[in-house]
């Protein structure tokens, strides 16, 4: 088991402007106070939690985190509490379609849809499957926050002067 504490503390001193999400797969109030240290903004995956009073407990010691609500094909992995109310979701929270990711097959938009409905005042981060740059539209056009992107940048879909483009 490794965690890359050292690489993520290394990258965050010589370049502490950098704002880094880090998911370290946290699921306990130790592993949240140890990966605090480094001053990055952390990521919660639902993944991690199989009650909802393990994530509480957690909440309350740091809100300042980004939830991850993970969905793989079969289904959300997590309590299913914190999927259906919005108590202890922070400001910031990725939809994470873990199916979509890589599949080139575009972001699930009906997950999004639903998830909108129930996520006002929240920055919702689309994550998995986004393609190119008229799926970063209509994502912004649904009300979506920001998005995750990776496959679609390794795979030149989407270049850096097509997102400068979108800033703008």
């Amino acid at each position: 088991y490794t965690t890359n504490y050292e690489v993520i503390e290394t990258i965050k001193q010589q370049f502490p402007q950098l704002s880094l999400w880090v998911d370290a797969g946290i699921c306990c109030n130790t592993e949240l106070s140890i990966w605090r240290k480094l001053q990055v903004r952390l990521v919660i995956g639902s993944e991690n939690f199989v009650n909802i009073g393990s994530y509480v407990s957690l909440y309350h010691q740091n809100k300042n985190f980004i939830l991850s609500l993970d969905f793989m094909s079969h289904g959300f992995r997590g309590p299913i509490e914190l999927l259906t109310q919005t108590d202890y979701w922070p400001k910031d929270v990725i939809m994470m379609s873990l199916a979509n990711v890589g599949g080139n097959q575009g972001p699930n938009i009906n997950l999004l849809s639903e998830t909108l409905v129930r996520a006002k005042g929240f920055n919702v981060i689309a994550a998995g499957g986004i393609r190119h740059t008229e799926d970063l539209l209509q994502l912004k056009a649904m009300g979506v926050h920001g998005a995750l992107i990776a496959t679609a940048l390794h795979q030149k879909q989407i270049t850096t002067e097509q997102l400068e483009s979108l800033v703008q």
